[in-house]
């Protein structure tokens, strides 16, 4: 996928990775916290640290009706030196905050008001811009949205100018074109100066939404957020609510791929970001355990890493009997994970919480496994929203606490307050490399071809006495192998093929002339095969270090139509060949996905109304061979397409 035409399947991921490393952290250390001791209660959103400077974003309740956004600058640690405040008479509400170099910040939220900051608004509630200089001039405001309740929950900066918005909406009409049901996740692109460029609905008839983004390219796009539902865009749902991973082609407005991660209760996701070593980390809460997912008692911080295609790498629970939430996660000073949320917990997990709710800080190494953990509060509430890396290595979260005792210092009221902390690590980081034989590996200015352990010491940023441990894999290279399957299978029809089970082997898989149905384990994949006569499985095989075998090759020719052709199910598509619309008519259709030789997803459509079918708008791709998947009530049919 991603434009280049091939299908990678990356299983038994723990063995994947020719290079990897983590952390041991001894303790964690807090520097210095800070209590805004506000008149009103307010609580931060957001926190990102620029330069020297940290700053943080937030809601102040000035009623019981009227809420706005804030933006304080904090210049030593613990002085606010400049205090901002964005809204009108009514509710905004701030999530998300994009640092922007040395032009400034956009702030993205909701908003209800129409007046003070604020020249209009669609509905019950907008999605809310503001765009400000280093020290919170307004630049710009502008909000989007229709007559019902819109949000935005993240926004990213793309690299031909201008931004992309994510988050929900239960409109559908003014600038949303389109909604699913009972809330969509909405996507939406702006320039520079905030104008509309274009929107998207993703979604089902249920709740979805949108939590945070990553901008791969120019063109393509990974969005993360959640789904009730298992209609329309989403193919699969595990339970009462699913994490929900999003690949989306902003050229071609469609999604490349979306998968669901979910338990039989609820799963809430609330934050992403890119993995050390390629794929995606995936934060948030989990209810139960009842499919195998670890949990410890009622919600838990449930976190993923999931390769580039969104296979499952690893996927780690934590918490005690009582409920967790996990509201960031951010990329560590070099090596793992930073989680941060609230905890209500005394067991399990968690150690050292002061009282009803804290903070919990939660940090993991690159293999998901808790390296240390820091509950943060007093005998009241604390909760934690965001954090980020301080220059020092260290860590900046903000949230709120409503305590004046424990790690809670100078509240001099027992209200809700913004509360920002700083914590510091002392560790030991292990770094575990795979390398081939032959090869010699190069670290910390010395080259090595021996496996083995080596130690050296160092001095961490934040100035705690460290040890940095390097401990050497070497890998024999796979050996050759085949592929054994069906060597005359059916048009249309699923078949398996096998490479052999052999510890710390992965593959790699290319089908030509052929769709992937599905992957039951890390040596099998299922191919349904179009026309034409002939196809060709490609696999290649890959221990730790990168060691790759010698290419194996499938060949198999396609002998007839399978039993569920689709004519056998009244379903007539055509015009075939076709230039610009092609029309799928029949009973029962739910959805149609074109797809290349290569196995790359071209378009895809949903039938809103499974009695008239539906059409594919096909004038802008190129002309040759492709193959329609057609998913009916009870099962899949392909047929082959011509476009001229």
């Amino acid at each position: 996928m991603n434009g280049t035409g091939k299908i990678s399947l990356f299983l038994y991921m723990i063995f994947l990775f020719c290079f990897s490393v983590f952390s041991v952290g001894q303790q964690s250390y807090l520097m210095n916290q800070k209590v805004f001791n506000s008149d009103e209660i307010n609580y931060g959103k957001g926190v990102a640290v620029v330069q020297n400077r940290f700053f943080v974003v937030g809601d102040n309740l000035v009623s019981d009706t009227c809420s706005n956004f804030y933006f304080a600058k904090i210049d030593d640690d613990t002085s606010i030196t400049n205090l901002r405040f964005y809204g009108g008479s009514s509710t905004e509400t701030v999530n998300a905050v994009l640092p922007l170099g040395d032009t400034g910040f956009l702030l993205a939220g909701s908003a209800a008001s129409n007046n003070g900051d604020l020249s209009s608004n669609f509905g019950l509630g907008d999605c809310w811009l503001v765009r400000t200089d280093t020290a919170g001039n307004i630049l710009w405001q502008q909000n989007y949205g229709g007559s019902a309740y819109d949000r935005a929950d993240a926004v990213a900066k793309l690299p031909e100018g201008g931004f992309v918005v994510t988050g929900s909406t239960r409109s559908a009409d003014h600038q949303v074109g389109f909604n699913h049901g009972e809330s969509d996740l909405w996507l939406f692109k702006i320039d520079d100066q905030g104008n509309l460029l274009w929107e998207k609905t993703l979604g089902g008839s249920d709740v979805d939404n949108g939590k945070a983004l990553i901008v791969l390219d120019d063109t393509l796009l990974m969005i993360f957020g959640n789904t009730k539902s298992d209609d329309g865009d989403v193919a699969v749902n595990h339970g009462k609510s699913d994490y929900w991973l999003i690949r989306f082609n902003m050229k071609g407005d469609t999604i490349v791929w979306e998968k669901t991660y979910g338990d039989e209760e609820s799963d809430a996701g609330s934050d992403m970001i890119e993995a050390h070593d390629g794929g995606y980390i995936l934060a948030g809460s989990s209810r139960t355990g009842e499919k195998g997912i670890e949990n410890n008692g009622k919600n838990d911080y449930r976190v993923l890493k999931v390769d580039k295609n969104g296979q499952i790498i690893w996927d780690h629970s934590f918490g005690g009997s009582m409920d967790e939430i996990a509201n960031d996660v951010l990329t560590a000073d070099g090596e793992g994970y930073l989680v941060s949320g609230y905890t209500y917990s005394q067991d399990g997990d968690v150690e050292g919480n002061h009282g009803g709710r804290d903070m919990w800080i939660v940090k993991l190494n690159n293999d998901g496994k808790m390296e240390w953990q820091r509950p943060l509060g007093g005998m009241y509430h604390e909760v934690a929203y965001g954090a980020d890396i301080c220059n020092d290595g260290g860590y900046r979260i903000t949230g709120y606490a409503i305590s004046k005792s424990g790690d809670v210092l100078g509240h001099d009221k027992r209200k809700m307050d913004t509360w920002t902390v700083k914590l510091c690590e002392e560790n030991v980081v292990k770094d575990f490399v795979n390398i081939c034989d032959g090869q010699s590996y190069e670290w910390e200015g010395d080259v090595y071809d021996e496996e083995g352990t080596y130690e050296k010491y160092y001095v961490n940023r934040c100035g705690f006495d460290s040890i940095r441990q390097l401990k050497l894999r070497i890998n024999d290279y796979p050996e050759s192998f085949e592929i054994e399957g069906e060597e005359q299978p059916y048009f249309g029809k699923p078949f398996t093929y096998t490479a052999p089970l052999i510890y710390q082997n992965i593959y790699h898989w290319f089908p030509v002339n052929g769709v992937v149905v599905d992957t039951p384990a890390f040596n099998r994949i299922a191919i349904a095969w179009g026309g034409g006569g002939t196809g060709v499985l490609k696999a290649v095989a890959e221990r730790p270090g990168g060691c790759l075998s010698d290419t194996a090759f499938f060949e198999v020719t396609i002998v007839g139509e399978a039993v569920n052709d689709v004519s056998k199910e009244a379903v007539s598509v055509g015009p075939v060949p076709v230039s610009d619309v092609l029309t799928v008519k029949g009973k029962h259709i739910i959805k149609a996905e074109l797809y290349g030789l290569s196995g790359n997803r071209m378009l895809s459509a949903d039938n809103h109304n499974e009695a008239s079918g539906l059409k594919l708008e096909v004038s802008a791709l190129p002309a040759g061979v492709y193959y329609l998947k057609i998913k009916l009530k009870h099962k899949v049919v392909i047929k082959k397409i011509v476009k001229i």
